[in-house]
């Protein structure tokens, strides 16, 4: 949890609206439209599961694994989420 201080801060900072860019099967079509919006000025987030062998990070070269699934589950635990933002641009 960070300092009450910076906590206050963050709440002059909140998302106004959200919505999802990836609601395509086809990957490519969602790419393009994460582009259009990045160049209409709006900011990408990346949300992701994580999984309890997220610790493995430390003594594999930083590489999170992903689980595998079977019978719709996956074959670890889900111990939290993580978002991460986009850098400003992209390679077109």
């Amino acid at each position: 949890m960070p300092e009450a201080w910076l906590w206050s801060l963050g709440q002059n900072f909140q998302s106004i609206k959200y919505f999802r860019l990836d609601y395509s099967a086809d990957g490519n079509e969602n790419v393009q439209r994460m582009k259009e919006n990045v160049a209409k000025g709006y900011a990408l987030d990346f949300g992701f599961f994580v999984f309890s062998s997220y610790t493995d990070a430390a003594t594999n070269g930083g590489i999170l694994p992903y689980p595998s699934m079977s019978g719709g589950k996956y074959s670890e635990q889900v111990v939290g989420g993580q978002t991460m933002p986009s850098k400003d641009g992209y390679i077109h």
